[in-house]
């Protein structure tokens, strides 16, 4: 049954408003991608300046699986990884969105605009055949013809018609090369003679183990710190907090200084040939683990209280 020109022009209205919907989907995530890559842009360039950090303390490396053992690297990469997150769940959205209500809509104006053409065509052959001479409408579906072609090919339409999702394989893709670019970038440092003496006796078993012993005091007086900064907050006693604070801070720096000490020793080619060898090579590497351990663990508990506030 052939429709009329009041039926044409409210399937086009209905479009143009199912449209004008559509493109504030697609203006919002054009907005979200744009914010939420530019953040990991940023934090991809922290993070290169944290490899730079790791490399100038002897750390060597051409892939990130080699300063995951960082609690700052490892900080970092979740940071970038929730974002990820975001920025995936934002592009299966809008996926989902033109695989159906946009498709719908798309499906829609082909059939109004082939209908159009169509009823244009019938209702000229029924003029022509003098059939029709009184058909009064025939100018305005003209008329809504040239609309639908001028909003499809620069209206509205336009940018809808042509646009399509980003997808995350791509951008997941990019990133990675982006941190292996600033892994590249940051350059690798030999170990100074000097470092190289004081990271050998630092390696001794006997000196290791007095070095485990020093770290573990350290380590057991942050969390003391942090747990007086605990409850100095909950008691709202701005002066006892950061006080609490003070003290964890001092016991981190000096954990901090024997952490450094050991961080690039097994990274670095000179160590690994000296410790190759080794009868204590399997003492060292155990003994070194446990100071990253305990570093790791004294900084992740200072943290939970680093900003902390009596407001």
């Amino acid at each position: 049954m052939a429709k009329s020109l009041a039926q044409f022009q409210t399937e086009f209205k209905a479009i143009q408003q199912l449209v004008g919907e559509h493109n504030q989907d697609i203006f919002g995530n054009a907005q979200l991608v744009a914010q939420t890559t530019g953040v990991i842009s940023e934090g991809i360039k922290v993070l290169g300046e944290r490899i730079q950090e790791l490399k100038d303390e002897g750390r060597t490396g051409a892939d990130i699986a080699a300063f995951k053992d960082d609690a700052e690297v490892t900080k970092f990469l979740g940071g970038i990884d929730d974002h990820l997150s975001s920025l995936e769940r934002e592009l299966t959205r809008i996926t989902r969105l033109h695989q159906t209500d946009f498709a719908k809509t798309k499906a829609r104006f082909v059939t109004l605009k082939r209908d159009v053409q169509a009823e244009i065509a019938a209702r000229k052959k029924q003029v022509s055949t003098k059939l029709g001479l009184g058909n009064k409408s025939l100018p305005d579906l003209v008329k809504l013809l040239t609309a639908l072609n001028t909003y499809q090919d620069g209206g509205a339409y336009s940018p809808f018609e042509v646009f399509t999702p980003e997808k995350m394989t791509e951008h997941k893709a990019i990133f990675d090369k982006r941190i292996k670019t600033e892994i590249s970038k940051a350059k690798d440092v030999r170990l100074s003679e000097h470092q190289k003496m004081l990271q050998q006796q630092a390696l001794s078993t006997r000196n290791l183990k007095g070095n485990l012993a020093r770290a573990k005091t350290h380590m057991e007086a942050v969390e003391l710190g942090v747990t007086k900064a605990k409850d100095a907050l909950a008691q709202r006693k701005p002066k006892e907090l950061l006080a609490a604070k003070i003290e964890a801070a001092k016991s981190m720096k000096a954990l901090n200084e024997i952490a450094k000490l050991y961080a690039g020793a097994l990274e670095d080619d000179w160590f690994k040939g000296q410790l190759k060898n080794s009868k204590d090579k399997a003492t060292v590497e155990k003994g070194v683990k446990l100071v990253a351990a305990m570093h790791t663990q004294a900084r992740k508990s200072l943290d939970e209280v680093a900003n902390a506030r009596v407001i």
